[in-house]
């Protein structure tokens, strides 16, 4: 267990005498509680003070004055540390300059304190700078509270201090808030570091070890909740530990720590809330019955003229009030200091809170934020507005809540309007759902049905779609159930279908069924699907939705083949997520919108992984998995079919890297998982065969009948539909027969892939059937079919540098590319280019010089970097192991060398291999 470091008390300085009226002042405070030591924010403070300035910002009771009261008694003994305390009284120069001199001169014992007849500051400037330039050890000098300096003179001498202070002087200014310095010349040139608010919050590993050593045990869950609700802030923390030693250990789950918790409302009411001046204070508590808040909403709700004035004003005094940011669409208020405004509101002006937060409603409704429209409706209890919310705005309502979010706000509805409006009923399915429980969302997504009676199109369609979710949540999504699902797609009503809220039902209805086609292993029709859902969200104005439907688009386009495709819509997708981050300052929509924070990234990593992996670049799969893993789970939408992509890439990028037992395993885990489709169930057992190296595959079916029958994952008839099997399918049983030597039965499999007969069938399939289609020739001894065939898989797979697709056929294609492409033909780059995937060796594919070789030649010839014995050579061209010795011959005399060795060197400069 992490040491508690106890700074209870700290020994007098020299020259203090110990009990002087500076004692307190020249001196860091004698802290009364144990504090534990937290190394992060201890390093920050020793990387900060090798600046010529630290700011140290954040509100009351961040942890400031006991961070750099801490540093000084452990990391700052490095240095000589001086140690000032500011009060009020600062503000008279001759005083505040008398304290500095005396603090530094506990530890440069030549400053001598200021006579009143002196010109200061900048006589006691150059004394401070001539005394301190010759020290071997630098000081630190600690000025703890500067926010109470605003006095012009002190503050320009200050000034003067810092632009001439020589390296052996450096100064941690920490106070609640930025003081009036002149602070950007040094951030320019790199002299002033800056720690602040998120700095100084803790963590929940540093706020679990808090707890520990306060003798409170309370579990990891409660901790973390503690933690969002404090956001780390230390007296926050503080507070709760108290409050938390009051309650019965069966109470000590943390929920009850509010804003209005006794001990929470007294201390913001005596460090911020008495502070303000009655004008600001009632600013406070009016505006806080809505969040985010704009400065415009912030005058409605005040009458105030000067809100943006006065919100800026309490941002950059870290009033608890925080600054839109990546993040903030607006202003907020800290969680805790929210709820304390609103306790005090309620106590002081019960009457205005309805109408406030009515108020508040109605702006948030008009500005295109539906969601926190709804939020203060159902806080003021007006029912009615939250019924024409949910109606009016639906799917943007459902999926722009966090987490949580929205079943908080349901909580609060009478239970009689789920089974009267469609929309409540609706709005409580997608919380079960979200919450992973699809059996307990049936019965909402029913009344719904009912409620509505004749359910016009765009209900029925959101009906249809949340239908759907959970079908395939619970592994049941049927034809039926699909079928279903586009007859509410095609149903028309008197709205017209370009209105925004159609476009939005209809996109989310075209998402819904591509994700269930994915789910269903239907890759041609969930392209389809996703394709039109990007484009009718975005009519609909729902950009959050808008990028995650691209997304997915984009992962299925790289799951079918169409890499380059994938690869620019992924690119883009981030890139223009970084622009409007960048522009607006917000995840939301430049505009800011109202839909929830995006959350694409780890799709759009999905469909580069998958990119990169199809062209067997390994590297950046691992990077683009390892920034996304693990996998976190994650409501509907963007939990089920993706999440499953993501250990199916996982297993994929193992194989690649010859870890075969790994990639197994992930398989063997995401067949654990309950509800998955039947379908989705079939391809991971195929995954074995249609995507593995065909090399291991006798040892991934150690239960293969020796008599010849399929496995059962290949003869598992698709049922459900009644459509012919995947080409993946046929792929995988081809692969089989050329294992079992049979070209014959490896030609039937593939015959309807070629013919383009056969059931869902991806452009890496048809590659895939061409490659055992073109193996199959050449056993049969049908060289030129055989070489066709390469030719048109080489000729789809290269635009896309698709090379995975030949290497997980193994040693066969690799004999067809160092056999059956023409020395000089078009394809030769590109064959070069997976024939060294396929050894991992280095060659220059550019190079035309060389000695001429016979086709028989450079086939043996590019077989030699595997290190292959002659009679393994042999056996793989089909030929004897004297006529490979011979052909060695040829190619040794040719090239002017006597060994394999040497063979290998000059092939690879002349680019042979």
């Amino acid at each position: 267990m992490t040491a508690v470091a106890d700074t209870r008390g700290s020994a007098p300085r020299p020259g203090d005498g110990g009990c002087s009226p500076l004692a307190g002042k020249l001196a860091p405070p004698r802290l009364h509680v144990a504090v534990l030591p937290r190394s992060r924010v201890q390093e920050k403070i020793d990387h900060a003070v090798e600046h010529r300035a630290t700011l140290i910002s954040a509100p009351a009771g961040s942890g400031k004055t006991t961070a750099c009261a801490s540093w000084s008694m452990t990391r700052g003994r490095a240095h000589d540390v001086a140690w000032l305390t500011v009060d009020p009284a600062d503000n008279q120069p001759h005083r505040f300059w008398s304290h500095l001199a005396a603090a530094l001169g506990q530890v440069q014992p030549s400053l001598r304190a200021p006579s009143p007849d002196r010109a200061p500051p900048m006589d006691l400037v150059d004394e401070i700078v001539e005394a301190v330039s010759g020290r071997d050890r630098s000081i630190v000098l600690v000025m703890d509270d500067i926010h109470e300096l605003d006095q012009p003179e002190v503050l320009h001498g200050l000034d003067l201090l810092l632009r001439h202070a020589p390296p052996q002087l450096r100064l941690i200014l920490s106070g609640r808030h930025r003081p009036a310095l002149q602070l950007a010349r040094l951030r320019v040139s790199g002299d002033l570091a800056e720690i602040g608010a998120g700095d100084l919050a803790w963590t929940e590993s540093e706020a679990a070890e808090y707890f520990r050593t306060a003798d409170l045990p309370i579990g990891t869950d409660q901790v973390a909740e503690l933690v969002a609700r404090t956001g780390g802030w230390s007296t926050g923390l503080r507070l709760a530990c108290l409050w938390l030693k009051e309650q019965c250990e069966t109470d000590r789950q943390g929920r009850g720590f509010t804003g209005s918790t006794r001990i929470v409302g007294d201390y913001f009411r005596d460090e911020v809330l008495s502070r303000q001046k009655p004008e600001v204070r009632r600013f406070l508590l009016r505006t806080s019955v809505a969040s985010p808040l704009s400065a415009d909403l912030a005058g409605t709700l005040t009458g105030t003229a000067d809100a943006a004035r006065i919100l800026d004003r309490l941002s950059r005094e870290n009033c608890f009030v925080e600054a839109p940011d990546a993040d903030r669409p607006g202003y907020c208020f800290h969680p805790l200091f929210r709820e304390f405004l609103r306790a005090e509101l309620g106590r002081e002006s019960p009457d205005d809170v309805p109408r406030l937060l009515g108020e508040a409603a109605r702006r948030h409704r008009s500005n295109g934020r539906p969601l926190d429209a709804l939020r203060a409706a159902v806080a003021g209890e007006d029912w009615t507005h939250a019924v024409e919310i949910l109606a009016e705005d639906d799917v943007r309502v459902l999926l722009g809540a966090e987490d949580g979010e929205l079943s908080a706000i349901l909580t609060r509805l009478p239970p009689e309007l789920a089974s009267a409006t469609p929309m409540v009923a609706l709005a409580h399915a997608w919380t079960r759902l979200a919450a992973g429980d699809p059996d307990a969302a049936a019965p909402y997504i029913e009344s719904a049905g009912r409620a509505a009676g004749t359910v016009e199109p765009r209900i029925g369609r959101i009906i249809a779609a949340l239908n759907l979710v959970r079908a395939w949540m619970s592994g049941d999504c049927t034809p039926e159930s699909l079928s279903t699902a586009r007859r509410a797609l095609h149903r028309t009503g008197g709205v017209p279908s370009h209105a925004p809220a159609e476009r939005r039902a209809t996109g989310c209805l075209l998402l819904a069924l591509g994700l269930a086609h994915s789910w269903n292993v239907e890759f041609v029709s969930a392209d389809t699907a996703l394709r039109r859902a990007v484009k009718e969200l975005e009519a609909g104005d729902f950009p959050a939705l808008t990028c995650f439907a691209t997304a997915c688009a984009a992962l299925i386009g790289a799951i079918q083949g169409d890499l380059t495709g994938a690869e620019e819509t992924a690119g883009a997708l981030r890139s223009d997520l970084a622009r409007a981050k960048e522009t607006a300052g917000t995840l939301r929509d430049p505009a800011p919108s109202p839909d929830g924070p995006l959350r694409p990234h780890p799709i759009a990593d999905l469909a580069l992984a998958w990119v990169h992996l199809e062209r067997d670049e390994p590297a950046d799969v691992h990077r683009l998995l390892d920034r996304i893993e693990p996998w976190p789970r994650r409501r509907p939408p963007e939990d089920g079919p993706v999440s499953a992509f993501a250990t199916l890439i996982r297993a994929r990028a193992l194989v690649a890297g010859g870890d075969v037992a790994a990639a197994r395993s992930c398989l063997a885990e995401l067949r654990r998982r309950r509800r998955l489709s039947s379908r989705l169930i079939q391809a991971v057992t195929l995954l074995d065969i249609a995507w593995l190296p065909a090399t291991d595959l006798p040892r991934l079916l150690p239960d293969l009948d020796p008599t010849g029958s399929e496995p059962a994952a290949l003869t598992l008839a698709d049922a459900e539909s009644g459509s012919p099997p995947p080409a993946s399918d046929a792929v995988a049983t081809g692969r089989l027969h050329l294992i079992r030597n049979d070209p014959v039965g490896a030609l039937v499999a593939v015959q309807d892939c070629l013919g383009g007969t056969a059931g869902e069938m991806r452009p890496l399939d048809r590659i895939a059937a061409l490659l055992v289609a073109a193996a199959a020739h050449r056993r049969l001894g049908a060289t030129s079919p055989a070489a066709e065939l390469l030719d048109q898989a080489l000729e789809l797979a290269e635009p896309h540098r698709a090379r995975r697709v030949f290497l997980d056929g193994g040693r066969s294609v690799r004999s067809l590319l160092t056999i059956l492409v023409p020395p000089n033909g078009p394809r030769v780059p590109f064959g070069n280019e997976i024939l060294r995937r396929f050894e991992r060796g280095a060659v220059n594919p550019n190079s035309d010089e060389g000695p001429a070789l016979t086709q028989c030649e450079l086939a043996v010839l590019r077989f030699l970097p595997s290190h292959m014995t002659n009679k393994e050579i042999a056996e793989d061209l089909f030929l004897s192991v004297n006529t490979v010795k011979t052909h060695l011959r040829s190619v040794y005399r040719k090239l002017g060398v006597t060994t394999r060795r040497e063979a290998i060197s000059q092939a690879t400069r002349q680019g042979f291999v």
